[in-house]
């Protein structure tokens, strides 16, 4: 599996497509059909990539973008807009998006450039990491270095600019919660 991908999508069908493409890809598909399911998800769930349409009723993309960077700011985000306008395209990469696309899009298309932004961020997680002694929580995703502390892989990568080698272990407040993070 490549990845959790939220596909956030007010038009069914488009929202079809997408999802049928990216799971044909080898992602875990979540489709939500309005930004406010998309919020209500990512309340309890983390995802790797989230692909959102910017208008919607209710919340709109970039509250959803706002929403999944807080929970995954590493995560691949692109924005879908048959609306595209400047002053929302320059909202949309403040809040962290990796791309704004205009519809009509090809589902082909997006998946490739999705997986593209992925291999990007990989590469440069992996040049960060070079050299690194670094532990990884295999439930929660913090990170240490063996004399060091807890910390979110976000900040741990943005404090070093050096590398190193990742070992899975959980982190004290995971292993106390037992198998299943219950």
């Amino acid at each position: 599996m490549k990845g959790r991908a939220l596909i956030v999508e007010d038009d069914s069908v488009l929202l079809d497509i997408l999802a049928e493409t990216f799971q044909d890809r080898g992602f875990s598909v979540h489709p939500a059909a309005s930004g406010d399911e998309a919020l209500a998800v990512l309340e309890i769930e983390g995802f790797s990539v989230i692909v959102t349409d910017l208008v919607m009723e209710g919340a709109d993309g970039l509250a959803v973008l706002e929403k999944a960077r807080e929970r995954n700011p590493e995560a691949a985000a692109v924005l879908l807009t048959g609306y595209g306008d400047m002053t929302s395209a320059v909202r949309a990469l403040r809040l962290g998006a990796d791309d704004y696309i205009l519809k009509p899009v090809s589902a082909l298309g997006l998946a490739d450039r999705v997986e593209d932004i992925l291999a990007k961020k990989e590469k440069r997680i992996q040049e960060i990491l070079a050299g690194f002694s670094l532990f990884c929580c295999a439930r929660c995703g913090r990170v240490r270095e063996p004399s060091g502390s807890w910390e979110t892989l976000e900040e741990f990568l943005e404090s070093r600019r050096q590398g190193g080698q990742v070992h899975s272990v959980l982190c004290p407040d995971c292993s106390k919660k037992g198998p299943g993070g219950e």
